[in-house]
C-alpha cells in the first residue's frame, strides 16, 4: 500500500512537470499504471501514422488513418496529393499548414 502510495504521488508530481511530448510520457510510463495497455502495432498503426506512410497506408489497406504526425517533414511527396484530393491546397513549409480552398 505504501508503495502504491509513493507511486501515486511521484506519478502527480512527474505528470505535472513533463515538459516532453505526451506520447514519450505514455510510452516512459504506461509499465507502471496498473491496467494501461499500449496498444498493439496492429491496431495502433490506424490510429496515426509518422514514419514510413507508403508502407503503412498499404499496411492498411490503402486506408488513411485516424491522424498524421509531421505530414510537413516525413515524405511530403507522400501527403500532397491526398491532402489536395480533398481540395485543401498545399502550402509552402514554412507555413506549415494546410488551406482549405
Amino acid at each position: 500500500m505504501l508503495g502504491n502510495l509513493i507511486w501515486r504521488n511521484c506519478f502527480h508530481h512527474y505528470v505535472n512537470r513533463f515538459s516532453e511530448n505526451e506520447d514519450i510520457f505514455w510510452s516512459c510510463a504506461a509499465d507502471r499504471i496498473a491496467g494501461f495497455r499500449l496498444a498493439p502495432y496492429q491496431v495502433a498503426r490506424h490510429f496515426s501514422f509518422e514514419g514510413n506512410p507508403e508502407r503503412l497506408f498499404l499496411e492498411c489497406g490503402s486506408k488513411l488513418p485516424f491522424g498524421c504526425h509531421k505530414w510537413m517533414e516525413r515524405q511530403p511527396d507522400f501527403w500532397k496529393p491526398l491532402i489536395e484530393a480533398e481540395r485543401y491546397r498545399w502550402l509552402a513549409a514554412a507555413d506549415n499548414a494546410a488551406d482549405k480552398c
